[in-house]
């Protein structure tokens, strides 16, 4: 039976993305080499973690045209087509092995042939009950390890899918393997890419240097057995360096996936509804609804105070409340605050307890009409403008949305009379002067798709103050104000404690009293007791205060309340530059960026980031940009002021050049990578033409990240 032939091309690896890899491996190595080996129709048959796989590589129009008619799922009870053969993409688990065992022991579903492939290592045990059944033996084309077993998300970046890894980590259940399944999925990775990395861990991190360790035993007996592999940097492949691959632990920075980050896509993953790269448009609404019109504002003042009043109805509340306005609200309030008794504040409490529910959960309904016309659009790498602006400032994106639009409204062949060109519009009315050009149908449907993307990420921020809550961020964050001059840290934590009091979502004010605890590297006890005060959690909520010392290292108290935030070992604040398009709004650094740099510029420190055997000795040289700031501009008054929170300040950099130096970098993350970070690792890679790969157990938004140090 022949086995996995991805070693027979010397150089695909060296300068394709990871993505591209996946999509390869499965197309020609398992489906192409299925067809070429079958003269017939096939059937897919996968399990849910090789369907992830699978949509997020390649579409079902690639997998159709090799011939394969039905994707089936394993799981569940399938028809029998004994005059056809099957192609099984499965997890190594046993639960699928035992399913896919049962297709021919319990009487054989597919009579002619089985290709069967596994997304990683196999274990020896499942591999014997696999070959004790001798219908399905006797019927094997190919059984082979196709070493695909993560989700490629991006060219060069990927994840696990593995969210309750974060539990699993750091609320230590008794023989948690955890760290033998991050091992097998990450010489997955290694394989695909022809890389046998150095491998570096964060010093002080138990579980990265337990992964670091079982996962160089784990790649070693790789290579072992397939004698065939080669990797980047050995003898007969020198055209590129050897990889490092450097482990990192998400505990070590809790800081950076809390903060409100302005990017694009940062922004979407916040304050959007988005599940796996899928998000849902309202169609015609950027063409129907002009969102700067006071008009619309009134009317959505309107249906929410309707939306209010059907659910006071919906509790028999009378009608004389139901027609109450926001004047007879207050009143309604204070009538309730004159009842002192036990009874009365019970009732109160639980009142503003459903309140606050509600509006937490108002945005989330949606009218029937609504979902008719609704859309699902796919945010991946197969759409270019995702791709070209996912990693710039939202507001940047939305001034070049609207040039874009701005000029294809003015071109000649528009169709518009001068008057109309242009000049005034609305993001909303460039929308529908987009849907009225024929000619630029496909680029018309992208652009005002971002449009309107861009536009619900604007609503959210104005509509929420996360332009003023941010730069409160920033400042407890970074120590400095958005002129880069130093902030008293006292005066930091009162204006946190001020947004805390003014937010009316509880997940809001516990965001907020998480950025403090953490950026001040704790508190007072008694200032710790008002910030803590002023975010009136729920007793569920205030969980999370015991789990973030208790499981996750992190100093609530501190007693002299004085000391700076120390990230991965770093005692220096990350601040103190303007972001890559000159955005003050945007001072905070995500340290991965400094440790990337010093990695990549040999001057990581051997001791906070020792290696798995040889690692190269520091040259002790910086690039001069490592760990210094950007330099500010040269306009007047104070250089490298920015005149508005969002205004650029520098130029910005475009280079799509992909041809790399050196070594690939492959940096893990130990549960869950921000966007963010994401984003770091492409303008490094841009940065220093050197290779980048970022992974993570999952990628995580920041309502992730605080539900997963609840559930500790």
């Amino acid at each position: 039976m022949p086995r996995d032939k991805k070693n027979k091309k010397n150089s695909d690896s060296a300068n394709e993305g990871l993505r591209r890899l996946v999509q390869r491996r499965l197309l020609d190595e398992c489906f192409q080499y299925s067809a070429d080996n079958w003269e017939g129709w096939m059937i897919l048959v996968v399990d849910r973690k090789a369907m992830k796989v699978i949509s997020n590589a390649i579409g079902m129009y690639d997998i159709m045209e090799r011939r394969v008619t039905l994707v089936e799922d394993i799981e569940r009870k399938r028809a029998s087509f004994k005059d056809m053969a099957v192609i099984y993409l499965l997890a190594p688990t046993e639960d699928s092995v035992n399913r896919l065992i049962a297709d021919y022991e319990d009487g054989v579903l597919y009579g002619k042939a089985a290709f069967i492939f596994f997304l990683g290592r196999v274990p020896e045990k499942h591999m014997k009950r696999i070959m004790e059944c001798r219908p399905l033996v006797k019927r094997i084309r190919a059984l082979s390890e196709a070493n695909i077993d993560f989700l490629a998300k991006e060219m060069r970046a990927f994840h696990f899918d593995m969210r309750k890894a974060f539990s699993d980590v750091y609320n230590r259940k008794p023989k948690s393997k955890v760290e033998g399944r991050m091992a097998e999925k990450l010489v997955s990775i290694c394989a695909t890419l022809n890389e046998f990395p150095l491998i570096r861990y964060k010093e002080g991190s138990e579980t990265a240097k337990t992964l670091a360790k079982t996962l160089n035993v784990k790649i070693e007996d790789f290579t072992r057995k397939n004698v065939d592999f080669w990797f980047h940097g050995d003898s007969k492949h020198t055209t590129q360096d050897r990889a490092v691959l450097l482990i990192l632990d998400r505990k070590d920075d809790c800081l950076t996936p809390l903060m409100h980050d302005f990017t694009y896509q940062s922004m979407v993953n916040d304050l959007l509804k988005i599940n796996d790269d899928k998000i849902t448009l309202l169609q015609d609404i950027a063409a129907d609804e002009d969102y700067e019109s006071e008009d619309s504002e009134e009317e959505d003042k309107k249906k929410k105070k309707d939306k209010k009043k059907k659910k006071k109805k919906k509790k028999g509340e009378d009608s004389d409340e139901e027609d109450s306005d926001d004047e007879n609200s207050d009143e309604e309030d204070d009538d309730d605050s004159d009842d002192d008794s036990d009874d009365g504040k019970k009732k109160k409490k639980k009142k503003k307890q459903e309140e606050e529910h509600e509006e937490e959960d108002s945005d989330e309904e949606l009218t029937e009409e609504q979902l008719a016309n609704a859309k699902d659009i796919l945010l991946n790498e197969d759409d270019k403008l995702w791709v070209e602006f996912r990693g710039k400032h939202i507001a940047t994106v939305i001034q070049q949305l609207s040039k874009r639009c701005s000029e294809m409204v003015n071109s000649n062949t528009s169709g518009f009379t001068s008057k109309d060109k242009g000049k005034g519009m609305s993001l909303s009315q460039m929308a529908s002067a987009l849907k009225a050009l024929p000619e630029y149908k496909e680029v018309m449907a992208k652009l005002s798709q971002h449009m309107q993307i861009a536009h619900e990420c604007m609503d959210k921020v104005t509509g929420n103050g996360l332009v003023d809550l941010g730069e409160i961020e920033q400042e407890l964050a970074t120590g400095v104000d958005q002129d880069l001059q130093k902030i008293a840290r006292k005066d930091a934590i009162a204006s946190g404690k001020k947004a805390m009091e003014e937010l009316k979502k509880e997940k809001d004010r516990l965001r907020m009293l998480m950025i403090i605890i953490i950026s001040q590297a704790g508190l007072k006890p008694d200032v710790l007791s008002e910030v803590t005060a002023a975010a009136k959690l729920s007793p569920s909520s205030k969980k999370i205060l015991t789990n973030m010392t208790e499981y996750l290292g992190l100093p609530i108290l501190n007693e002299e309340g004085t000391g700076g935030l120390s990230l991965f070992g770093n005692g220096q604040k990350h601040a103190g530059e303007v972001d890559a398009e000159g955005m003050a709004s945007q001072r905070y650094v995500p340290p991965l960026k400094h440790i990337l740099e010093g990695l990549i510029n040999n001057t990581l420190s051997a001791e906070e980031y020792p290696g798995i055997g040889y690692m190269p000795e520091a040259t002790g040289q910086a690039s001069g940009t490592a760990h210094s700031a950007r330099k500010r501009g040269e306009g007047g008054g104070r250089k490298g002021r920015a005149t508005s929170k969002w205004q650029q300040t520098t130029a910005e950099k475009a280079n799509n050049d992909e041809s790399f130096q050196g070594g690939r970098v492959i940096v893990f993350m130990i549960g869950g990578l921000t966007f963010a970070e994401l984003r770091v690792a492409r303008g490094i890679m841009e940065k220093t033409s050197r290779e980048v790969v970022a992974g993570s157990t999952v990628f995580t938004r920041p309502a992730d990240f605080i539900e997963d140090v609840k559930r500790l």
